[in-house]
């Protein structure tokens, strides 16, 4: 073969790793907008849990007040209230508080420090539990997020119900809107309840003549 035909596919190899590289890093900073956009989209849905639980912790005083009874969704600042709805899987916690912790990890997953474990025939590097950070560990490691993984936030979002290219996000509006009326229709339960169980106890007694 001649040197100028090994010259030639030379660049010609040559010129297909560089648009493979270049490719490669289109796809790799696509990627990386991709999850920087859903997860501001989780963070705006915990702030819609946010308002909703103070909303729930104002009635709870009132309940308070009037029947001496917490309500049972107002629980730990209210965030009882998010084990509301079914569990996606039996070991998956149900959407609303995988959307929580979900939107805490993109908060904060860049303050945790990490910790080298051994494997097998290897050294695994995960996220380093602590007080602060174990029950979100928990719930992100159980719907499938992992330490260095690019596509942590597609994940929860696929189990989620959303779906690639990631731009339609009404199954999260969706899980938001159940949930609320999830809320909703047990703390009116609960009030009904204990609204009947006041009439009964304040009834005055039967003035039957005998």
């Amino acid at each position: 073969m001649s040197y100028k035909r090994k010259s030639a596919q030379r660049r010609g190899l040559d010129e297909t790793s560089a648009e493979q590289d270049y490719y490669d890093a289109i796809v790799d900073t696509e990627c990386d907008h991709i999850e920087e956009l859903l997860g501001l989209a989780f963070v705006v849905c915990q702030n819609y849990l946010t308002t909703v639980r103070t909303r729930i912790s104002l009635i709870d005083r009132q309940c308070r007040e009037e029947f001496t009874h917490q309500l049972s969704c107002a629980a730990n600042k209210a965030y009882t209230s998010f084990r509301l709805g079914e569990h996606l899987r039996h070991d998956v916690p149900p959407p609303i508080t995988i959307v929580n912790a979900t939107a805490n990890y993109w908060k904060h997953h860049d303050e945790w420090a990490v910790s080298e474990q051994p494997g097998n025939k290897r050294i695994r590097t995960t996220w380093q539990v602590t007080t602060n950070n174990q029950s979100t560990i928990t719930i992100i490691q159980a719907i499938g997020m992992a330490y260095g993984s690019s596509g942590n936030l597609r994940t929860t979002a696929e189990a989620l119900g959303v779906t690639s290219p990631y731009e339609n996000l009404s199954p999260l509006r969706d899980a938001l809107q159940a949930w609320a009326q999830l809320v909703l229709s047990s703390v009116e339960q609960e009030l009904a309840s204990l609204r009947a169980s006041q009439i009964t106890t304040v009834r005055p007694p039967d003035q039957t003549s005998s």
